[in-house]
C-alpha cells in the first residue's frame, strides 16, 4: 500500500495573504474593542474607587447613627417601662 495516497493541503495554500488579512479583520476589531474597553474599565475603577469608598464611608455613618438612635429609643422606652411597672405595683 502506498503511503501518499491523500494529498496534503495545508489550510492556507489557496488563501494568499490578502485574502488571509481580509479574514481576519473581523477577529482584529472585536479584539481592539476588547483591549479598548479592559482598558476604559480599568480607567474608570481606578477614577471612580475613591467615590465608591465614600459611598461606603457614608452609608456605614449612616448605619452607625441609626444604631445609636436606636438604643437611645429603646432605653427611653425600658425606663417608661419599668417607672410605669413600679407605679402601678
Amino acid at each position: 500500500m502506498q503511503a501518499d495516497t491523500f494529498p496534503r493541503v495545508s489550510a492556507y495554500e489557496g488563501a494568499s495573504l490578502s485574502e488571509t488579512s481580509a479574514m481576519l479583520k473581523p477577529v482584529m476589531g472585536l479584539a481592539a474593542t476588547g483591549i479598548v474597553a479592559l482598558v476604559l474599565f480599568k480607567l474608570f475603577t481606578i477614577f471612580l474607587l475613591p467615590l465608591i469608598i465614600v459611598a461606603v464611608g457614608i452609608t456605614a455613618v449612616i448605619i452607625k447613627w441609626g444604631f445609636i438612635l436606636l438604643m437611645v429609643w429603646f432605653a427611653i422606652w425600658l425606663f417608661k417601662k419599668m417607672t410605669r411597672s413600679a407605679e402601678t405595683a
